[in-house]
C-alpha cells in the first residue's frame, strides 16, 4: 500500500468514487487512524462518482468542503485544508 511504502506526510487523492454510506460501511477511516487523519468529500448527487480524499499526519487548522457554489460542490471535487504554514 502506498501509505506504508512511501510514508508521505500528506497524500491527496481525487476520483475516489465512494459515497458516504459506503465509506462508513467500509470503515476506511479506521485503517490508518494511528498514523493519518483521513478527510473525505464525497459526491452528494450520484453514488460512485467523483470525490476526493486527503490523508495527513498533521492536524489541519481548518477544513473547507467545496468552493461555495452548490451546483459544483455537490460533486465533492474540492477539499481545502489550512495548516500552520501552508494551505
Amino acid at each position: 500500500m502506498i501509505l506504508t511504502e512511501e510514508n508521505p506526510d500528506i497524500l491527496c487523492l481525487n476520483e475516489t468514487k465512494i459515497d458516504e454510506a459506503k465509506l462508513k460501511e467500509a470503515k476506511l477511516h479506521k485503517m490508518w487512524e494511528n498514523n493519518y487523519g483521513t478527510y473525505w468529500n464525497c459526491c452528494q448527487t450520484k453514488a460512485g462518482y467523483s470525490g476526493v480524499a486527503i490523508f495527513t499526519k498533521y492536524k489541519p487548522i481548518s477544513i473547507i468542503h467545496g468552493i461555495g457554489v452548490a451546483r459544483h460542490d455537490d460533486e465533492g471535487r474540492v477539499l481545502t485544508m489550512e495548516f500552520e504554514t501552508f494551505i
